[in-house]
């Protein structure tokens, strides 16, 4: 084919695919084979230069060698990491002086005879921008000449990205020299004023700039680049380009300058580079910093986020720098007042100025409260500015704190006449600065105090009229974070504050975002001023009542055949469940006599829509009209809870079960425990039903005690015989929440004594059967796996539960006593050695534990450890604790037959805490047994092929150490002996 037509260009991928090949080449061959290997390319593939189609092939298997054996951000195993160390001595010894001339060469060859700046037809501004779509098109064949042209230039584009490139990858591997000279950085440079290829030469100058050395010898390079100057005309020449990209680049470019500049300031550099740093040359990076900011700051403000963010690192450190510096001097001058020179304190106020404007929301930019991609990632940016001003708030309060005022001052004023964006930023800002002062980034009484004048500035003015409901949402906000500024001596902003909460700028909102969040807030708000608004039940109960109907909402997606918990998830109920645990608080918190009235209506509204349900209901959920019956009655059962959660928050917290049972406004709550039964009789094949029956009984329990024990007996009941092996594991933490409630009561007692041996016998079942809930196999996949691993420490912790709080005697009352008892001990020590659980073996110890603590005489006796729980059936014998030898055979068996389990591994930290209770173990059966126990272990560690000194050693240790001690001795001895 002659030159007017030249043959096309293979495809990108078969070229990238050759290049790989002979990068493999390269690396099994180089060392020993092939030592002339760049030589034998240079010579084939760019000899003549003007070759384009070699020079592009040589450059492509140099990105790949480099990505090979150069690239750090590979993670590569030892031994790689070390043939690749020997390979780049190999190539630093052997080529590296031809390889980096010739990247010279063609830089410089290829950059004269580029078609783009030699064909009339074609202008820099119609230059390609897009190198890889510039590759693929190169293949396409046609007889135009023109069409020619521009695929030549293409390729020759893409050989002079591909160089920089190379040279951005491989400088950091090679002597600096090579490429830090003026002929070959000006060639370098060129390739900023092309379109095509000044992405590239960023990149590569960026790589030159990072590589490590000495700070004096960085210097130099900045300045003999005078990269401070170049900067800032490249930051004009981009600001008036239309590629957004470009910018981007050149900040990135600027923010590693910074940060090399700020490296040598601090120090850093010279920790790295192993040379020393005069002061000298310090005070000459800060000073080149210093000319640099500008330009940073510009990118800072930049309106596209992502050419910002590209700086931020660089400030980051800059600040770290200079609150470092500040720390030092105020140390030295032994005050605490800023010590910032003049010059420092400029360039602070400066970027505090920048950092805040560039928090504010774009004109453009739609608020969606995070929902929308792109405000997410302006959130995400503004987060990191945050982290800026508390650095900045860190160096100089005061200059922290007059810039905040400043900003929040002016957002405040004549609010209702600036932009929803200005307002929003004061009171992002507002928020901010409560969070430094929260979190210790400013400790200043100034600063406290000019923070609590703006947030009362803000909860007297009209800002929340303004109608945004950003803004709406941070006056809630912000007032329930702060709520402690909300005191007797302070009647006017609670009065303030309430009045907008249940106001249409608060609960009662036209937006459904703002709406749904205030009911949350208003809740979190009242629970924390409650002892300071009175009696005022009424007033909001009255203002509450429209949000109170509860409407279940089936969920769009198809649903299974029986309704799942999934089916029950509603955000805007759950945040209207807020609502009503707030009237039960408030109710809880009034006068008997105000709040009983109310207490009716609300329990009779929901009374009536469960009766409307359930003579609706036949019993299926076999058309969406039916199931949404069922989780209406579901939602109305958790409402039931939930308001009985407000009465649990007033009256009893952290007190006994009960003891406010006989208020007025809490025995109108007893009537709930007949009504949920009804339902449960009715529809408790219904998963969601159960859980929601058990949910509300678990909220009531508290507050009605003893009174309620028959309804529980009955609930107990229909979940036992109802739950399936999903629920099962809620249903056994139910029964612990029991036990815990009722561990004074003989007649809980009695009803667990006889409800232990079918629930024992229904965990087994689930926690051996092969088959899920139902009737499908268990595919072994995760979900099944976790399901089974929960259920298991469930149980576990159940036995815990009833052992810790003296309702042990359980697994051994009744018919079935012996073989409930046997079941729960062979279980015990199945998990205490089960090395793929850590979490329940720990548990399965210390359920050992305990029962060797209460029974470990061969008799029921008290927790000397808990001494104000009751043992119930104390003085009852328990055989198989009386039996010395089987018992201690068992517990001995426990704790040294760990290391002989498949999967035990003594690095393990987890099998290490494992080794840690198994030693507690030994010492509480010690404490039980004495010499019985040091005679048995005598004989069984002998048995266990243990020398006599050791065995001798140990058994000294166990008797004296103390817990702690004897803990850490017992893990050592165990992992040097496994050793």
């Amino acid at each position: 084919m002659s030159s007017e037509n030249p043959a096309p260009l293979e495809p990108f991928h078969m070229r990238n695919k050759l290049a790989q090949t002979m990068a493999y080449l390269f690396i099994t061959s180089y060392a020993n084979e092939w030592p002339s290997f760049f030589d034998d390319l240079l010579g084939i593939a760019i000899n003549p230069i003007s070759n384009a189609r070699g020079v592009d092939m040589y450059l492509r298997i140099l990105k790949v060698i480099h990505e090979e054996i150069g690239d750090h951000l590979i993670l590569r195993t030892p031994e790689e990491t070390k043939r690749n160390n020997v390979l780049k001595d190999l190539v630093r010894e052997r080529a590296m002086t031809k390889l980096a001339s010739s990247w010279m060469n063609i830089l410089e060859y290829y950059s004269n005879n580029d078609p783009a700046t030699n064909n009339d037809n074609n202008t820099t501004s119609n230059s390609i921008n897009d190198n890889n779509n510039s590759i693929n098109s190169i293949g396409i064949n046609s007889t135009n000449n023109n069409s020619n042209i521009n695929s030549k230039e293409n390729l020759y584009d893409s050989i002079l990205t591909s160089a920089l490139n190379v040279i951005g990858g491989w400088v950091s591997w090679i002597e600096i020299t090579l490429i830090v000279n003026p002929p070959y950085l000006s060639l370098i440079f060129n390739q900023l004023g092309r379109p095509s290829q000044r992405l590239a030469a960023c990149d590569a100058l960026a790589e030159i700039i990072a590589k490590k050395m000495q700070p004096s010898h960085k210097l130099e390079l900045i300045g003999l680049l005078n990269l401070t100057t170049v900067l800032a005309e490249l930051n004009k020449t981009s600001k008036g380009s239309t590629d957004p990209e470009f910018e981007e680049r050149v900040a990135k470019l600027s923010n590693i300058v910074g940060l090399e500049l700020v490296h040598i300031a601090d120090g850093t550099t010279t920790v790295t580079s192993g040379a020393a740093c005069s002061q000298q040359d310090m005070d000459k990076a800060e000073q080149l910093m210093v000319d640099l900011l500008p330009t940073i700051l510009e990118f800072l403000s930049n309106e596209y986020d992502d050419t910002s963010v590209q700086v931020l690192p660089c400030l980051n450190e800059y600040l770290q720098f200079i609150r470092r510096e500040a720390k030092k001097e105020r140390s030295t001058a032994g005050g605490t007042d800023s010590s910032l020179s003049t010059q420092r304190l400029e360039i602070v106020s400066v970027m505090l100025r920048k950092i805040i404007l560039k928090m504010e929301y774009d004109d453009s930019t739609e608020w969606s409260g995070g929902e929308d991609e792109s405000e997410g990632e302006f959130l995400e940016l503004r987060g990191k500015l945050k982290v800026l001003q508390d650095q900045i708030a860190g160096i100089d309060a005061d200059l922290f704190t007059d810039g905040m005022a400043s900003i929040i001052n002016t957002c405040l004023e004549s609010a209702n006449n600036k932009k929803w964006q200005e307002v929003e930023l004061g009171l992002y800002e507002l928020s901010a600065f409560g969070d430094s002062i929260r979190n210790g980034s400013i400790k200043s009484s100034r600063a406290e105090q000019t923070f609590f004048d703006l947030f009362s500035k803000m909860v007297h003015s009209d800002v929340v009229t303004i109608n945004h409901p950003s803004i709406q949402l941070w006056y809630m906000e912000l007032i329930n974070r702060h709520s402690k500024f909300f005191t007797p001596q302070q009647p006017q902003l609670l009065s303030k504050a309430l009045e907008v909460f249940v106001s249409p700028l608060g609960v009662h909102n036209p937006n459904i975002k703002v709406r749904v969040r205030s009911w949350y807030l208003f809740h979190r708000f009242l629970k924390t001023v409650k002892s300071l608004v009175g009696d005022i039940s009424q007033q909001v109960f009255s203002s509450l009542a429209p949000l109170l109907v509860v409407r279940a909402e089936l969920p769009s997606s198809d649903n299974d055949s029986e309704m799942s918990a999934d089916s029950a998830s509603d955000s805007v109920f759950d945040a209207q469940l807020y609502l009503f645990e707030l009237l039960g608080l408030l109710f809880a918190n009034a006068d008997d006599n105000q709040a009983r009235t109310p207490t009716q209506q609300l329990l009779q509204a929901i009374y009536s829509d469960i009766e409307r349900c359930l003579s609706s209901s036949n019993g299926t959920d076999s058309s969406p009209e039916q199931q949404q019956l069922i989780l209406q009655v579901h939602h109305n059962l958790m409402v039931l809870g939930t308001f009985a959660r407000g009465f649990d928050d007033v009256t009893i917290s952290g007190g006994p079960v009960g003891r406010s049972a006989s208020k007025p406004s809490i025995q109108e709550l007893k009537g709930s425990t007949q009504v949920i039964l009804v339902v449960l009789e009715r529809l408790s094949k219904f998963q969601i039903i159960r859980d929601s029956a058990r949910f509300a009984f678990s909220r009531l329990i508290p507050l009605l005690g003893t009174q309620i024990l028959g309804e529980i007996s009955t609930l107990i009941g229909a979940l036992l015989n109802e739950s399936k092996q999903e629920e099962f594991g809620d249903f056994l933490s139910f029964l612990g929440q029991l036990v815990h409630s009722y561990r004074q009561e003989d007649g809980v007692f009695e009803m667990f004594g006889s409800l232990a041996p079918p629930l024992i016998e229904k965990v087994f079942v689930f926690l051996n059967s092969d088959k899920s809930s139902t009737g499908g196999e268990l595919d072994g996949s995760t979900d099944a796996f976790i399901l089974k691993r929960d259920l298991r420490r469930q149980y576990l912790q159940f036995v815990f539960n009833v052992l810790n709080n003296g309702f042990g005697a359980i697994f051994l009352v009744g018919n079935n006593g012996s073989t409930t008892f046997g079941a729960v001990m062979e279980s015990l020590f199945h998990y205490a050695g089960d090395l793929t659980d850590p979490n329940a073996e720990k548990l399965a110890i210390a359920s050992l534990g305990k029962m060797m603590t209460i029974w470990g005489t061969g008799e029921i006796r008290a927790d000397t450890t808990t001494p104000t729980v009751k043992a119930f059936a104390e003085g009852m014998k328990v055989p198989v604790f009386s039996d010395g030898q089987t018992i201690l055979e068992q517990y001995s068996q426990a704790c040294w037959t760990l290391p002989s389990k498949s999967g035990y591994d003594s690095k393990d930290a987890q099998i290490r805490l494992v080794l840690g209770e198994l030693a507690t173990l030994q010492k509480i059966v010690f404490e039980q047994k004495k010499d019985v126990y040091s005679s048995f272990l005598a004989g069984y560690l002998s048995r266990l092929g243990l020398p006599q000194n050791i065995c001798q050693e140990y058994l000294t240790q166990l008797a004296q150490l103390k817990p702690k001690e004897f803990k850490k001795y017992f893990t050592d001895l165990v992992v040097r002996m496994s050793s």
